[in-house]
């Protein structure tokens, strides 16, 4: 009798720890939720709130690496807290259990970040860029080269040329190899130049632009680069400048043609204050 009276005690007592292990385990599920929804909501700190409760309270939840994402995808929408989603984002690409797919996401966002930190005057941001340069999967790098093209530091941003040139050399993708000469082309047009004249073994046909200000002797905007890249080349012109050669009348693929009969020959258009020379060597 005395051995029931001890083992019902201890039943109860084991029941009662599994209910509340079963209870906390629950409320775990139910914090992540609640910030999912938040989340999609676009209420990051109401979101951001849940999360830290559950990164808090439940160290050893199996929400606990996705809920370190997801806190830094909150840090990330809030403008001023840029370092701390980079940190956050570094944690969660630390664990083993991170997620293959929530991991690239990741490491966008961390380039993302770095690159809005750079513009607010933090240029030591660009190493967290520039790290990912030799990242092992291909999207992340083709993606920090492409985002480092577009900083006004060119010195900075011509650590994204090997990069861009790989893109050139190994994939087949038209709509990839157009994104890469294009970033080339904002970095250093002579990049692009070099690389063509060297993948052929032959000296590319060169098309030249100058776009001038009557009266004056520099010009206000100038490239040259493989004739083979035309349509890129006039893709750079600034939109105001090709919209004034338009309502002249003057046709562009008409003039493209006419330059590739007659090499040498300098186009040259005036058009509401500006002079458009165009040649081919």
């Amino acid at each position: 009798m005395k051995k029931i009276f001890l083992i019902v005690p201890i039943m109860v007592f084991c029941f009662n720890l599994s209910l509340q292990a079963d209870l906390q385990s629950g409320h775990d599920e139910t914090l992540f939720r609640e910030a999912k929804i938040l989340l999609f909501d676009e209420k990051w700190e109401q979101a951001q709130e849940k999360l830290d409760i559950l990164l808090d309270e439940y160290p050893d939840s199996r929400f606990y690496a996705q809920s370190l994402f997801y806190k830094g995808v909150c840090l990330k929408e809030v403008e001023g807290r840029e370092e701390e989603a980079i940190q956050v984002y570094k944690t969660y690409l630390d664990r083993k259990d991170r997620s293959p797919n929530l991991s690239e996401d990741a490491e966008a966002s961390i380039i993302d970040l770095a690159v809005r930190l750079y513009r607010k005057g933090k240029r030591s941001a660009l190493k967290e860029v520039s790290k990912r340069l030799s990242h092992p999967k291909r999207v992340i790098k083709y993606y920090a080269a492409f985002e480092l093209s577009f900083i006004e530091d060119k010195r900075a941003a011509a650590e994204a040329i090997p990069v861009l040139k790989e893109i050139l050399e190994n994939e087949t993708d038209s709509h990839i190899q157009d994104r890469a000469k294009l970033a080339i082309l904002r970095i250093d047009p002579n990049a692009l130049k070099d690389f063509v004249e060297d993948r052929y073994q032959r000296k590319a046909r060169i098309l030249h632009i100058r776009v001038y200000t009557k009266g004056k002797n520099e010009p206000d905007f100038a490239v040259n680069f493989p004739f083979a890249l035309a349509d890129l080349a006039l893709s750079v012109i600034p939109e105001e400048d090709k919209e004034a050669m338009r309502r002249e009348g003057y046709d562009i693929d008409e003039i493209l043609r006419r330059l590739n009969e007659f090499t040498g020959e300098i186009i040259r258009i005036e058009a509401e204050g500006k002079i458009f020379e165009m040649w081919i060597d």
